[in-house]
């Protein structure tokens, strides 16, 4: 009942049919496994369309090209695109080739050329890997538990290796790069017939290599052009994995995530570009609809994702700007109102980036994925989607760099001086993605204060991410692993692994499941401030996660310069109650914990973290400090034992890296109040002078702050 109340009675209902129509057998009969040989591309095609290779070739040739040709201008920005990320796209590609992988946009990992793709990627790498056979009906799989994370054995299947090689190929002319793609192609359709394999068991994943194949199909044109069966073998792909994709559209609908916005983009797609195709309208229209229906609901209206994540963002984003691209080569534009959802998810995804380093905050579930990657920015750099962006739907351009790569892909261009848009202004506050930015670009915070209208997946209320001169300094540490024995089980998506406060060990919201909770913890904004000159900034906010505790947990961020920041975190309510303040930091050589202080070398200079219960308000809670690396505790004490999660964090899925979890633990009668300051600098704590108030009076901790000279005043 719970989960109806939370998801919706549409969802569930969408769901409990996709269930049913499981157990029955009828989607089993709905897609019959069958050979390859058994679907010949001519099958596919509409009555006066060659079906022999070499016409089917010729007839391609008359077609639109989705991507910059080999020859003329659109191929001379390329090249100069390509030329820019020489070293990182050749080093991929020759990865590739010897048979090693950046799965996930993570370090190479040795799979073989070409994989066993019936192996999960094995984690660690010298782990002997989980094997599944192709053989049956993809229903089968999804009876029993797989033997590991099913991303680990989709990731090479994703076909993700198709843009460093075809850039490779573009960049050099050397047929082997070419070859290579091929190949691996060719290896992929001997092992998996069409709806035989777990690879066939999530739409969501024929539709990421129907883009992936469509890419393939005109980057690789000129050596195509000499294999018209290649060809041929291609296009028929792209119409069986179509064809995968409706059965199953209502379970993507009942998730209202990048799972229908994705499954919708390769139905379009398969429609659009191959108007060929017997269902091509029918794919077309039925893709379309729902492109355009799935953008316009999910891209809130301050440019946030409904899934509280921004590499998700980032996906919904790019497949987005795919489909844009497509119709206005189709000659059909989405919608005005589609566009300007795009471009709100641009501006919203803008105003995050570290602009120095495209990077953005591991905020939210992060499984690694992309529609669109380019081969010389790497995974965590988000500029090459906001440059596509800024071609596509008007939002404000970046200088040139690596990053116009899969812009110059799409062959699109940017007139930086008059842009398609006024210059959007600049925003700091996004309330309905609850996100809330105070700093500037070298010390920058973002604050976590959401009010839940659609599922949670982390359990990050009030989460505080602070950022100093490029360097994450308070971090989300990711995701790691979806599916995986305990500990691994999706826990960092838990409260304890984010930078917030847990009370009496509980966390705020109830798990239902690794990617669902139930009684959300709503939050909300109680205010912000700053003063004239600029120099101090201050946001507070409350979520009630722990009502049922009679407990609220209040959080206020101050900002004082570019170096002193503090951070009150207020447990309001009656009654002893235990607390544990958590930091996620990066990986340090030799922090230093003394007392209450610990010292980080980190971006070229030091930072102090001091936790404390002020003694002056409040006698006798004593807080414990305990330093974590790789779930080890290093330094100082603890109430509890280290939790294995704590000193981890993860750039990316299924990448696990050391670091530092600072943990403050304390037991005392309520209202509690801790502080933790930050002192990146030349200033220290004593520079802010603060005038406090007691907990729960007024909507902040301070009613009144001074720093260098400059007043803020915080009222009632």
């Amino acid at each position: 009942m719970r989960a109806t109340l939370d998801l919706g009675l549409p969802a569930m209902l969408q769901y409990g049919a996709y269930r049913l129509d499981l157990r029955t057998g009828w989607l089993r009969r709905r897609t019959p496994v069958r050979a390859w040989v058994d679907l010949p591309l001519a099958a596919w095609l509409r009555p006066g369309i060659a079906g022999d290779p070499q016409g089917y070739l010729a007839y391609r040739r008359g077609r639109p090209r989705l991507l910059a040709e080999a020859t003329g201008e659109r191929s001379a920005a390329l090249s100069v695109a390509l030329e820019a990320s020489r070293p990182a796209v050749m080093t991929e590609a020759d990865e590739i080739l010897r048979g090693e992988f950046r799965l996930f946009g993570g370090p190479a990992r040795r799979l073989g050329f070409p994989p066993d793709w019936g192996a999960f990627a094995a984690e660690p790498a010298d782990s002997p890997p989980a094997h599944l056979d192709l053989d049956q009906h993809w229903t089968a799989y999804l009876v029993e538990p797989p033997p590991g994370d099913l991303k680990l054995l989709w990731e090479p299947s994703r076909f993700a290796w198709v843009f460093p090689l075809s850039s490779a190929y573009r960049l050099t002319g050397e047929d082997r790069y070419a070859e290579g793609c091929w190949r691996l192609i060719e290896s992929w359709r001997a092992a998996n017939r069409p709806n035989a394999g777990p690879h066939w068991a999530s739409a969501q994943e024929s539709a990421v290599r129907i883009l992936a194949l469509t890419f393939a199909l005109h980057a690789l044109e000129p050596w195509l052009a000499g294999e018209p069966a290649r060809v041929a073998a291609l296009a028929q792909m792209v119409a069986v994995h179509a064809r995968r994709i409706p059965p199953t559209l209502g379970y993507a609908r009942s998730l209202r995530n990048n799972h229908l916005v994705t499954e919708a983009v390769g139905l379009y797609t398969a429609g659009a570009a191959f108007p060929e195709f017997r269902q091509a309208a029918r794919w077309r229209s039925l893709g379309r609809r729902w492109v355009i229906a799935a953008l316009e609901e999910q891209i809130l209206a301050d440019g946030g994702h409904i899934q509280h994540s921004l590499n998700y963002h980032r996906q919904v984003l790019e497949a987005g700007l795919w489909a844009a691209h497509l119709a206005e080569i189709e000659g059909a534009r989405l919608p005005g109102s589609t566009l300007q959802a795009l471009r709100r998810a641009a501006e919203l995804l803008g105003a995050v980036v570290d602009p120095a380093t495209g990077q953005v905050p591991n905020l939210g579930a992060n499984d690694g994925g992309r529609l669109l990657p380019a081969a010389g920015c790497g995974f965590a750099d988000f500029r090459p989607t906001l440059q596509v962006a800024a071609c596509l739907c008007g939002s404000g351009p970046l200088p040139p760099g690596p990053w116009d790569e899969t812009a110059a892909w799409l062959g699109r261009s940017l007139d930086r001086r008059q842009p398609a848009h006024p210059p959007a202004e600049e925003r700091s506050d996004f309330p309905a993605a609850g996100l809330y930015l105070a700093g500037g670009q070298e010390n920058r915070g973002l604050f976590r204060c959401a009010r839940f209208m659609h599922r949670p997946g982390h359990a990050d209320q009030l989460h505080l991410e602070l950022r100093w001169h490029g360097v994450a300094l308070a971090r989300d540490p990711g995701s790691y692993l979806y599916n995986a024995p305990p500990p691994w089980d999706n826990a960092l998506a838990k409260a304890e692994a984010h930078n917030t406060v847990l009370v009496d060990g509980q966390e705020p919201m109830r798990r239902a499941g690794p990617f669902l909770w139930l009684d959300w913890a709503q939050a909300r904004l109680l205010g912000r401030w700053g003063s004239p000159g600029g120099a101090l900034e201050v946001l507070a906010g409350e979520h009630d996660g722990y009502d049922r505790l009679g407990v609220i947990h209040r959080r206020t961020v101050v900002r004082a310069g570019d170096d002193v920041w503090l951070v009150v975190d207020d447990l309001l309510g009656a009654g002893e109650h235990s607390a544990r303040a958590v930091w996620q930091l990066p990986d340090a050589a030799s922090p230093q914990l003394r007392g209450d202080a610990l010292s980080l070398a980190v971006a070229g200079g030091y930072a102090v973290i001091q936790m404390e219960i002020p003694g002056d308000l409040f006698a006798g809670p004593v807080l414990h400090l305990g330093l974590h690396r790789a779930g080890a505790r290093i330094a100082g004490e603890s109430d509890s034992p280290p939790a294995e999660t704590w000193g981890w964090w993860s750039p990316t899925y299924a990448v696990r890296q050391p670091a530092l979890t600072l943990v403050g633990e304390t037991r005392g009668a309520l209202p509690m109040r801790i502080l933790t300051w930050w002192t990146l600098g030349s200033h220290g704590q004593e520079s802010l002078e603060v005038s406090w108030r007691t907990p729960g009076r007024g909507p902040a901790a301070a009613a009144r702050l001074s720093f260098e000279g400059e007043l803020l005043e915080i009222g009632a």
